[in-house]
């Protein structure tokens, strides 16, 4: 929102933090609605079902910003409403396939994995996305994530496709029930 300063639309950094609150606070009502949705599929979809839809979503919605002349529009409020939730949707998909296919002992220490190398992602792409405003224009940012998100659900469709990222549902490994805790416990197995 940094480069519409001086072009008439938004005067200082002041206007910017003012219209980026309305913005964040707009999209919250249709966010929650839309994560509810989002935390409802990911129960009952198969999670290679989630992963490709989710970035396409994120990669679209982001390649939307390079259309968008007025930044108080209402096209821009749509598309930050639909950033923050196509992005939340990644997360609850990609933190489904974890949850139904590793077996509960590693899940937390893969989800703090996965969470470190999705901020790792972060940091590189804010370190780079400053030198890429300046050179390419206030534009490729959006441009370059869109690029990455739908290389992501390409690359989704086809390890799909091929079975190396499917899930079979309810497969994830169970807690032992009460049989096999008894026999485990008779045979001293784990």
């Amino acid at each position: 929102m940094n480069s519409f300063i001086g072009t008439g639309q938004l005067a200082t950094n002041k206007d910017v933090e003012l219209l980026f609150s309305h913005m964040t606070a707009a999209a919250i009502p249709t966010t929650v609605c839309l994560v509810l949705a989002s935390g409802f599929l990911a129960d009952r979809v198969r999670p290679v079902y989630l992963i490709a839809p989710a970035f396409l979503a994120r990669g679209l919605t982001t390649g939307g910003f390079a259309h968008v002349s007025e930044v108080a529009s209402w096209a821009s409020y749509m598309l930050v409403t639909l950033l923050i939730s196509s992005s939340i949707f990644q997360v609850i998909a990609l933190e489904s396939l974890f949850m139904k296919s590793l077996p509960r002992e590693v899940r937390g220490a893969m989800t703090i994995l996965m969470t470190f190398f999705l901020d790792i992602g972060s940091l590189a792409y804010n370190g780079a996305a400053g030198p890429i405003f300046d050179n390419f224009g206030a534009t490729a940012p959006f441009s370059l994530v869109a690029v990455f998100d739908l290389v992501v659900c390409v690359l989704t469709v086809v390890l799909g496709m091929m079975g190396s990222i499917d899930v079979p549902q309810n497969q994830a490994k169970q807690a032992p029930s009460e049989n096999e805790l008894s026999i485990n416990i008779e045979t001293g197995n784990k």
